[in-house]
């Protein structure tokens, strides 16, 4: 009896020490306290400078040109959609490696550091085609006279940074603009695009909100409505499909993916919008909409 009782505790020991070594594996593996300036900012202004110095970015006076000729749709090679159900942690770490953080890299007349305007977007075929709103761009073709865009830029999840190498579409009727990165290491994780969804399913977006980088939200689809919206010529108003979401986001989200439970893109993060109580003195703020724009739009640019 001693000796079967003692085999079996050397036997439960041994057990517990390799469930032991799984659970060390499962924490080397759990997700980290990433620093905002060191672990992203920091790398992405070192890597722009190189690119600037390499000369591969798309430059301003070139993107404006590209813009002016626009034309499209755009041929892609897309990825099926997925039809695998996915956790959230799962759906997390799949969208946030098909995520970059989108910027123009600037010098201005003040000191000699760079400084980065960052906001989001979404790679959508593994060569490097990359889907942010048309505001986005925008930015990089009319920054003022402060800044000078030297260079524009797509950083990683991974840590890569890449150079955009051109725009081969940018449409200010549906606020999207679809960009080729320089891509020379391979393949590159990408998202699929799904189909329309309803009111009241499930929406999840990962984005950077005033440089919190890589945070996931969840909501879900609250509304759809066609609605006029200022041209950005300042002259003339458009119609643009768009959705709202409950799902938050902030400045640095524009251009991030709208994504459904299992990992597809349906519509891309477009605007907020404050409603006030315009019957009280203070006009206090009773609600803040959130516009998307859904993937049809997005399916109507490219081919």
């Amino acid at each position: 009896m001693t000796m079967k009782r003692t085999t079996k505790v050397k036997f439960l020991a041994v057990y517990l020490f390799f469930c032991g070594l799984v659970t060390i594996g499962e924490e080397v593996r759990a997700q980290t306290y990433p620093n905002q300036w060191n672990d992203w900012e920091k790398p992405l202004t070192e890597h722009a400078d190189s690119i600037i110095r390499a000369g591969t970015s798309i430059s301003q006076e070139e993107a404006r040109k590209q813009v002016e000729s626009n034309s499209g749709p755009v041929a892609v090679n897309l990825i099926e959609p997925s039809g695998k159900s996915l956790t959230k942690s799962e759906l997390y770490e799949k969208v946030s490696s098909a995520t970059v953080i989108l910027t123009d890299a600037c010098l201005c007349d003040n000191c000699d550091n760079l400084h980065i305007f960052p906001a989001t977007g979404y790679l959508i075929s593994k060569d490097g085609i990359c889907v942010t709103n048309f505001h986005v761009v925008n930015f990089y073709l009319n920054r003022n006279s402060r800044y000078t865009p030297k260079a524009f830029v797509a950083h990683l999840h991974d840590g890569r940074t890449m150079a955009v190498k051109e725009i081969l579409l940018a449409s200010p009727e549906y606020d999207l603009a679809i960009l080729k990165l320089d891509n020379p290491s391979g393949e590159l994780p990408c998202l699929a695009l799904g189909d329309e969804r309803e009111i009241g399913d499930n929406v999840f977006i990962v984005s950077h909100p005033q440089g919190m980088y890589y945070t996931l939200s969840e909501g879900i689809v609250t509304g759809k409505m066609n609605e006029a919206f200022p041209a950005f010529d300042g002259k003339s108003t458009v119609h643009r499909d768009v959705m709202t979401i409950s799902a938050d986001f902030a400045t640095g989200s524009s251009g991030a993916a709208i994504i459904d439970s299992i990992g597809n893109v349906i519509g891309t993060v477009s605007a907020t919008r404050t409603l006030f109580h315009t019957g009280l003195p203070d006009k206090p703020v009773q609600m803040v909409v959130k516009t998307a724009i859904p993937v049809a739009s997005l399916k109507h640019l490219i081919k």
